[in-house]
């Protein structure tokens, strides 16, 4: 259903003449995404809406979201399993942040995870490759946004420990899935 309404979109702006015949699938498969991650986003906010958890939620998509988007990581190979993907992690962090993640366990997890993130980081996509040049810049992005979310969540914790495990464990989301990855390769990329 999404990759239909998303070729319908992208033939419209074929028939429109905003774009051509030629770019007509790469159109598609950005819209297609872009609506999956926007329905994802929107549901995720009524849910957090609904069971008082919206900065949580605004924390998860801030954190998981944003350094993902430079990581790269596990796809799914559908939407729907995507979507399932997507919100079991939603859940799995929401849920996980109740549980009080202590200072040695929180430093130990986030320097393995820095390590991995050096070691793996960026992961492409293969719909989407990615030039040397950005593969460094993403990596860069990808140290600086994790030290960042790192620190934050850990002095988050001086105010409220609920928002340090939630940025702990939407940050070991994000690593595990970005090893995973790899893992079902059977071989480590050194960007």
């Amino acid at each position: 259903m999404l990759e239909r309404l998303s070729d319908r979109i992208a033939n419209s702006l074929v028939l429109q003449g905003i774009i051509s015949k030629e770019d007509v699938d790469v159109y598609s498969y950005g819209l297609a995404l872009l609506i999956s991650f926007l329905f994802n986003s929107v549901v995720m906010l009524i849910v957090g809406i609904l069971s008082h958890r919206l900065i949580e939620t605004l924390l998860f998509l801030a954190v998981f979201v944003l350094l993902r988007s430079f990581t790269g990581g596990y796809h799914a190979d559908t939407f729907q399993k995507c979507t399932v993907i997507t919100f079991s992690t939603y859940g799995s962090v929401i849920l996980l942040s109740t549980l009080n993640v202590i200072t040695p366990v929180y430093l130990f997890a986030v320097i393995v995870g820095l390590f991995i993130i050096v070691w793996v980081a960026p992961v492409e996509h293969p719909n989407k490759e990615i030039s040397a040049r950005k593969k460094v810049h993403h990596k860069v992005t990808s140290l600086v946004l994790y030290i960042v979310f790192s620190v934050s969540g850990f002095l988050l914790g001086n105010f409220n420990t609920r928002y340090k495990s939630l940025i702990f464990f939407a940050l070991l989301a994000d690593v595990v899935l970005l090893f995973i990855k790899n893992s079902k390769k059977g071989e480590v990329q050194n960007g």
